[in-house]
């Protein structure tokens, strides 16, 4: 039950995700601090991380934001980034659930109540039993719910290989939902023949049923009405209901705060044994779960067919001028941050005039755009490996040495020889910082964090 790129977006909803999981040691080094930081400590340290994601990546970002506005969101932008905010989160959980590190909580409120009601009614009645969900939440963490009833639960997933490095370390739900092997949806015959099989035998399928499979004919694909707007769902899913003569939930699970789940579920009627009556039914169901959670829908591509030419007109990432003046950004915000800290931690003579606190975070601020715009004027740029061009480099160890030597001069009394050394000291650290935030963004973005913390407080 992996997420998917869907037909009309090939090459670019696996791209950004395989992308954004960044270099192998990154994850390695997560993967160790999550063996003993707390999860409290463990999710804040994905933040800068999900945050380069969500502003890199365009159309990931423009097609959740389409979603959000017509799903109803005041603020459709911020309501964007918490569906990446908590898409990251939930990765964090169920790596810590996966490692035995934490025990998730359930709400047992009067609604989650009543849906576990409904689970445990479709699974202790006999006969075939088919669970659908869309790509919101965490519906694997059902499984044990489910299996607990005495039903084993196999999913039904199309792998998704561009998304096998971000959930590696993780868990990936297409492999670890239930205790059958996964079935993966081919659209072949084999496999469709195994499905009715498990069904036979007892066993519960469960099917994110949201997306079409890749390259699905029309004859497999159902037009439907999704918050106000035609969106495109499978038959596929419920076909096998009608031939199988299955029951059939549609279970969603919503986070509702750290390691905290809410599970929300509902009968789907099947007696009309209609492929498209049951998934228009399944449709109205889906968009009631995610008006209650609807920063949790995770389709980051134009899910609604109306919004694929505004996202596809937009550059996969950001321009490259902007992200070659990336590091030219944190070098120079490192190096005149960094005068302050490194004079105090010296104890250099005349540095107790330099500007601190937050004049000095503004400033630097200031100096770190103005910076950056001269370094997109002269050429600053990526190629499509995102290697930075002769300009990005110059500008890099110029840029912060010229704005140390600036605050320098600008501090009042003589500028002596000492002074000159540190803002010299201070231009390779910010150098050293734009090399340390390129090779690791989520290391580099709370070292800047940190850097203007201690100088806002000196």
């Amino acid at each position: 039950m992996n997420v998917e790129t869907p037909p009309t977006a090939p090459s670019e909803g696996a791209a950004w995700r395989l992308a954004s999981s960044g270099p192998a040691w990154g994850s390695r080094l997560l993967t160790v601090l999550y063996r003993f930081l707390p999860l409290a400590v463990g999710q804040y340290l994905i933040w800068g991380m999900i945050w380069g994601w969500f502003q890199h990546f365009n159309r990931p970002r423009t097609s959740v934001v389409l979603a959000m506005r017509r799903m109803g969101q005041p603020r459709p932008y911020w309501a964007a980034y918490r569906v990446f905010l908590n898409y990251g989160f939930m990765l964090v959980e169920r790596f810590y659930t996966y490692s035995g590190r934490i025990t998730l909580q359930i709400d047992q409120s009067p609604a989650a109540l009543a849906s576990a009601r409904v689970m445990e009614e479709a699974s202790r009645e006999p006969g075939p039993l088919v669970v659908l969900s869309g790509h919101c939440g965490a519906v694997e963490h059902t499984a044990s719910v489910l299996e607990g009833l005495g039903r084993n639960v196999r999913a039904v997933a199309v792998r998704d290989h561009g998304a096998e490095s971000l959930l590696a370390g993780v868990g990936d739900p297409s492999v670890r939902l239930g205790a059958g092997r996964t079935i993966l949806a081919d659209g072949s015959l084999k496999a469709g023949l195994t499905m009715l099989k498990a069904l036979k035998k007892g066993d519960i399928l469960a099917f994110k049923a949201d997306r079409p499979l890749p390259g699905a004919a029309d004859a497999d694909v159902l037009e439907v009405s999704l918050f106000g707007s035609p969106a495109i769902l499978p038959l596929g899913p419920a076909k096998l209901i009608c031939a199988a003569r299955a029951r059939a939930v549609v279970i969603s699970v919503f986070r509702t705060g750290r390691a905290s789940y809410i599970a929300l579920a509902d009968h789907l009627d099947t007696s009309s044994r209609d492929p498209q009556v049951i998934v228009r039914q399944y449709a109205a169901i889906q968009e009631r779960h995610l008006r209650a959670h609807p920063d949790q829908w995770f389709n980051f591509y134009p899910f609604w067919p109306e919004d694929e030419a505004v996202v596809h007109a937009m550059p996969e990432t950001v321009p490259p001028a902007m992200r070659g003046a990336e590091p030219v950004f944190v070098s120079t915000l490192a190096a005149t941050l960094g005068l302050g800290v490194i004079a105090y931690l010296a104890a250099i003579p005349g540095a107790d005039a330099l500007l601190t606190g937050w004049g000095a975070v503004g400033l630097g601020a200031l100096f770190a755009a103005i910076a950056s715009a001269v370094s997109m004027w002269a050429g600053a740029s990526v190629d499509s490996r995102l290697r930075y061009n002769h300009v990005a480099l110059a500008a890099t160890g110029v840029s912060g040495l010229l704005a140390a030597g600036v605050l320098a001069l600008l501090a009042p009394g003589a500028l002596t020889a000492s002074l000159l050394g540190l803002a010299a000291a201070a231009g390779s650290f910010g150098a050293l910082m734009a090399f340390l935030h390129l090779r690791s963004r989520l290391i580099g973005a709370w070292m800047l964090v940190l850097l203007a913390v201690i100088s806002w407080t000196l």
